[in-house]
């Protein structure tokens, strides 16, 4: 079942359910390098290059395989490269309720770069 409030993120909901996911998706807020936000609603199995491939698509960018979505967990300092092959919604899940968390899409010129070098 569906959550009834409206998502602005992906735990905005106060209600104990997961808000708006189901097997058919979710509603995630991504953030982008000037600060500016979109709010998508994407399927529950999208991986971290899936996500970056339509933010690529929605923002009219050159897709040079150097875009990544990070992890900014603010409340503790920190952001994490997701990696392409991971699961956004297992990324998602593992914050808490209170913590302030945030995926941002940004280049990222170093992904690959270990790959090049051989």
């Amino acid at each position: 079942m569906l959550c009834t409030q409206p998502c602005i993120g992906y735990r905005a909901c106060k209600t104990s359910e997961l808000c708006s996911i189901s097997n058919r998706g979710a509603v995630i807020k991504v953030y982008n390098e000037d600060n500016t936000s979109r709010a998508v609603e994407v399927p529950s199995d999208i991986t971290a290059r899936d996500v970056c491939q339509l933010f690529v698509l929605k923002n009219h960018c050159i897709d040079d395989h150097s875009w990544t979505l990070f992890e900014n967990l603010s409340h503790l300092g920190i952001e994490r490269t997701i990696e392409d092959h991971e699961s956004v919604m297992e990324v998602l899940s593992g914050w808490g309720w209170t913590q302030t968390a945030g995926c941002v899409f940004r280049k990222n010129y170093a992904k690959y770069e270990f790959f090049r070098n051989l």
